[in-house]
């Protein structure tokens, strides 16, 4: 009962009832739960073989008669194969299991044909543009998307890979379609804005970076970038607003990520 006890509140904070960061739940949370039902289970087979032990000892000495000097009591015996069986059970699915770690490409492909969610495609196909292979991220997307069509990362990763071919009538519409589902939408706001500059639609870039930087002003869990007001100061600049771009590239400044640039 003290095992199970403690087993309930060492995976209690982790079991994902009150959200802390984006991680919701991870095999790995239930490993030092699973502690002292680990040392529940290697005491009672260390009673168990004392038990057997002390059987032994009290018997008969006509029980004894054919028992060879040393030998190994059968109750203790069966137990020792029965441990050995388990552990190596327990050996051969880690080693499988082992094979999932391979890379990160062999750990989110495998997450995903086990759970197929448009999240975990979504990382397969980011390791994949990693990689430089993307047709087959596009492809991975496109089986996310189909799964769960509203889900914001799946149209920002397609379509930044759309814009890195030079496909910016695509890129354009996965990033309009990513904007309205994703909780933090600045950087598809900038991408979409640098996509409508590009063609020549001034207005409209100028547009998405005032709803980037807006994006940015509100506030969100994640650490935010000041990369929008980076990109609303050079379209100010471009169009001679001098005084307006001049405050958004001092807020720019306020990041070093901004300053490389």
């Amino acid at each position: 009962v003290t095992a199970v006890g403690v087993y309930g509140v060492a995976l209690g904070p982790v079991l994902g009832v009150a959200q802390s960061g984006e991680q919701f739940v991870a095999d790995r949370y239930s490993y030092v739960a699973c502690i002292g039902l680990s040392l529940l289970a290697g005491v009672g087979v260390a009673l168990l073989m004392a038990r057997a032990a002390r059987r032994r000892a009290g018997a008969p000495a006509a029980a004894d008669l054919s028992a060879r000097p040393g030998a190994i009591p059968p109750p203790v015996l069966l137990g020792v194969l029965a441990s050995g069986g388990v552990l190596l059970t327990l050996a051969l699915l880690t080693f499988a299991q082992s094979t999932t770690w391979k890379d990160t490409e062999t750990l989110w492909r495998s997450s995903f044909q086990s759970v197929p969610r448009a999240q975990l495609a979504a990382n397969l196909a980011a390791e994949l543009e990693f990689q430089g292979r993307l047709d087959e991220a596009l492809a991975v997307l496109d089986e996310g998307l189909r799964l769960e069509p509203d889900h914001g990362q799946s149209w920002f990763l397609a379509a930044n890979i759309f814009r890195k071919r030079g496909d910016n009538a695509r890129a354009e519409a996965a990033f309009r379609a990513a904007i309205p589902h994703l909780d933090q939408a600045f950087m598809a706001h900038v991408n979409l804005g640098n996509v409508l500059r590009d063609r020549g639609a001034y207005d409209a870039a100028l547009e998405q970076y005032r709803a980037a930087v807006a994006d940015v002003e509100r506030g969100g869990r994640r650490p935010l970038s000041l990369m929008p007001f980076l990109a609303l100061g050079q379209e100010l600049a471009r169009r001679g607003d001098t005084a307006a771009a001049r405050r958004a590239f001092e807020r720019a400044l306020e990041s070093p990520e901004t300053r490389t640039f």
